[in-house]
């Protein structure tokens, strides 16, 4: 080896990058010999504390031929130097890590001290990189500045060097996991937009549903999804009975119709369109076609009361699917669109009808199927590219096997095609659950209150010279229009910001151009008061409570000033781009359906705000005999009366003049009605303001069991002209019979607590007796009518 070492003899004159790099090579390319290895280990013991030697025993440290000569001498001299020593232990970490034997990179070994464990790393700054000597290896290391930060597959950390120790550097670690969990927020709230509740969002949702049993009625395109029902809520119940053709059901369930949360009913498509009815038809016969239709409706009509018998016999709520509208027509992309000889025209037809039909039943309402899977994309969840469109079902390989023996196999239906079909299932259960909170009023909102910059609008509007064409374009424009729609539901709206109410009203026109008008909001609050304080002040002139309002603002601060200032309101703004979607399509912001007096809140609001600035000027006496009260009652007999929806509104929406805080479904409601519940309801009006159905008294015989009474009447003493007008009634001029009112406490109900005992009743625990010495009286200023005319309903 005399070549290879032939200029090493004065090494003190060499750098050390040339003796490093003759050395390697020779240790490399032929074995040392004994006088090499000697040689060797004089340098390092003359250079122990030299960055540059240390190095070199690093590559002898790596080398198979030393260490089959005289690595002994080496390993004995390094123990004398732990440095030395951890350097040439940790080439063979080194490599059995992945770097190769014969490129060593330049490492240093850094000693790191963590709350949970003290390790020794190889930092590697060509590759960025480091290695744990005991466990694993960093995907991302950097030193910098006397700061050692580790990126693997978790939050990284950073280590700062302290006393000759790299220390973790909490601050620094508590910022990091600030940010991860703001980053894992966001794809939460990302999964929860993107996802199955994509449309049934549940940012409105308090107090989540949960159901115990369901009903599953269909045929072979619900086969297996009452498992995947019950698997997506677990403790849930799904029973499913097949339905085919013209099926007679069981006269009852297996268990009790009071445990069913609902049905969901999904008639066989085939059997109302059967394919050899379809196949054979001639397209320039149009009368078959005609006839056809007329026979797949009348199917329809035959199917839907058979399947529907748990509903019309015992009111059970349910939910009825539609069919499936082909993806194209199978007649070609220029022919007619709209025409029965167009597969996809004949499905939307025949679900048209379908909603027709289900018009003639209580309690029973459309679940848009076809709209649910166009929402997710039919091609990921529809049949009709594959097999007979009259299937009508989603995307299976229930028939692979028979294809197995094929001269060319090829992969099932599910390889070749994306598939969502769970996602389809997963959203139907959740417009269902959407559809039942809908149905019972749960967590409702009554009042939605928007500020103004940078949420009904871009940009800070009093800052702008000019109005820009943009400040509207795009989703501001789409939360005026859901605003709209909230109004026409019967929800009101109010505006809270802090803006100079001069300049917002100068500008808003410009703004809007018409479209959004400041008369649609019922309150408007626009100064430089604490936005809390301004809220407060709304509901209580809204007469609400506020766990039924929503506030809308794109600042973090003021969202959480407004939810420490007002407890139980729910606030949202956070991401723009998700509001639409959120204030329209929440159950918690939708009726079904919208009553005459819902469709006219606002404006009975904004006339209730002027009868009271009338109040001011007045006594009470007087104001109470200037108004001309009238006050109808009216017995709703049956669930087919137009006002029962009303009623049902009132009774699972009314909180503070509520007896009893009682919520009923309309199953229970028709059940209790059934067994001799009676529903007195009345409707008041005044010279200012026409309020129409306002309260409802439920009473059996002798006995008051709930009164309930909207705030829009508080303090005009109508409650106490209808219980003295009941009395009477029920007495039926006898005058003699004791009569019986239940009063239960609740958190909410505070104003009607004295109902009873201003009527003269005499408390006997939670149940208010009136003797019969005693007749309540009704006040002087309000006239009392009878009448049994319902009142109309908005479809």
């Amino acid at each position: 080896m005399a070549d290879g070492v032939s200029g090493i003899g004065n090494q003190c004159a060499l750098s050390h990058e040339s003796l490093i790099r003759q050395l390697y090579q020779a240790v490399l390319r032929r074995a040392p010999t004994s006088n090499d290895i000697d040689h060797y280990s004089a340098i390092l013991h003359s250079h122990a504390a030299d960055q540059g030697v240390q190095k070199i025993a690093t590559v002898l440290g790596n080398s198979t031929e030393f260490k089959m000569s005289r690595s002994n001498e080496l390993l004995r001299f390094a123990i004398g130097n732990p440095r030395l020593r951890t350097l040439v232990e940790t080439v063979p970490v080194l490599v059995r890590a992945g770097v190769p034997a014969d490129a060593v990179p330049d490492f240093d070994v850094l000693p790191v001290e963590h709350p949970n464990w003290k390790r020794q790393l190889a930092f590697i700054p060509s590759e960025a990189r480091a290695l744990d000597l005991a466990t694993k290896s960093w995907l991302q290391a950097t030193l910098a500045d006397g700061r050692l930060t580790l990126r693997g597959d978790g939050a990284p950390e950073t280590f700062v060097l302290k006393n000759n120790r790299y220390q973790l550097d909490t601050e620094a670690l508590a910022a990091d996991r600030l940010a991860d969990e703001a980053t894992r927020q966001a794809w939460a709230v990302r999964r929860e937009h993107d996802g199955i509740h994509y449309r049934a969002p549940r940012d409105l949702e308090v107090a989540p549903t949960r159901l115990k049993r369901v009903m599953l009625v269909g045929a072979c395109m619900t086969g297996n999804w009452s498992a995947m029902f019950e698997h997506l809520e677990p403790g849930c119940v799904c029973e499913r009975v097949l339905f085919n053709n013209t099926q007679i059901l069981p006269a009852r369930p297996t268990a009790p119709l009071a445990e069913y949360e609902f049905q969901m009913v999904v008639l066989p498509f085939r059997a109302i369109v059967p394919e050899h009815s379809w196949f054979r038809l001639r397209y320039e016969d149009d009368a078959a076609y005609d006839t056809l239709f007329a026979e797949c409706c009348a199917r329809i009509a035959l199917f839907l009361p058979q399947a529907l018998h748990w509903n019309i016999e015992h009111g059970l709520l349910s939910f009825v699917g539609n069919f499936l509208t082909p993806q194209q027509s199978a007649m070609g992309r220029l022919l007619p669109r709209n025409s029965l000889k167009n597969p996809v025209h004949f499905v939307e037809r025949l679900n048209d009808f379908l909603v027709e039909q289900l018009a003639n039943f209580t309690n029973c309402y459309l679940l848009d199927l076809d709209q649910i899977s166009a929402t997710f994309g039919r091609k990921f969840i529809q049949d009709d590219a594959f097999w007979v469109s009259t299937h009508g079902s989603t995307l299976s390989d229930f028939d692979y096997r028979f294809d197995r023996q094929r001269l060319e196999p090829v992969d099932s239906l599910i390889g070749l095609f994306t598939n969502r079909v769970e996602d389809f299932i997963f959203a139907v259960w959740q417009e269902m659950k959407s559809m039942l909170r809908t149905v019972r009023q749960a967590d409702q909102v009554k009042l939605v209150v928007m500020d103004l910059d940078d949420t009904l609008w871009r940009g800070v509007l009093a800052e702008s010279e000019e109005i820009s064409p943009y400040a509207i374009e795009g989703w501001p424009l789409g939360v005026a229009e859901a605003l709209l729609d909230l109004r026409r539901r019967g929800v009101l709206l109010a505006i809270v910001s802090k803006n100079e109410e001069s300049t917002i009203r100068r500008l808003w026109n410009r703004v809007f151009s018409g479209r959004l008008q400041l008369d649609d909001f019922a309150f408007v609050s626009i100064n430089w008061r604490p936005k809390a304080d301004n809220i407060r002040d709304v509901i209580r002139q809204a007469n609400l409570l506020a766990t039924s309002v929503v506030f809308v603002d794109d600042n973090p601060v003021e969202r959480a000033a407004v939810l420490a200032g007002v407890p139980g309101i729910r606030v949202i703004g956070q991401n723009q781009h998700y509001l639409k979607r959120i204030l329209l399509w929440s159950a918690e912001t939708q009726v079904a359906p919208i009553s005459h007096e819902s469709a006219n809140r606002t404006e009975m609001i904004q006339r209730q705000v002027k009868r009271e600035a009338v109040r001011g000027a007045m006594t009470r006496a007087d104001f109470l005999g200037s108004l001309q009260l009238k006050v109808e009652t009216f017995a709703i007999d049956t669930v087919r009366d137009p006002a029962f929806e009303r009623a049902i509104e009132l009774l699972n929406k009314t909180n503070q003049f509520n007896t009893t805080g009682r919520r009923w479904s309309r199953d229970e409601l028709a059940r209790a009605m059934a067994a001799g519940l009676r529903l007195l309801a009345f409707s008041v009006r005044d010279v200012h303001v026409e309020y129409g159905l306002v309260g409802l008294v439920l009473h059996e015989r002798s006995r008051i069991e709930q009164v309930v009474m909207s705030c829009r009447v508080f303090g005009l003493e109508v409650e106490a002209a209808v219980i003295a007008q009941l009395v009477a009634t029920l007495r039926g001029g006898a005058n003699r019979k004791t009569i019986k009112a239940v009063l239960i406490p609740t958190a909410a109900n505070a104003p009607c607590r004295t109902l009873y005992a201003d009527a003269g009743f005499v408390a006997q625990g939670e149940v208010w007796v009136l003797p019969p010495s005693r007749t309540p009286a009704t006040p002087a200023h309000v006239e009392m009518q009878t009448r049994r005319a319902t009142l109309q309903t908005v479809a």
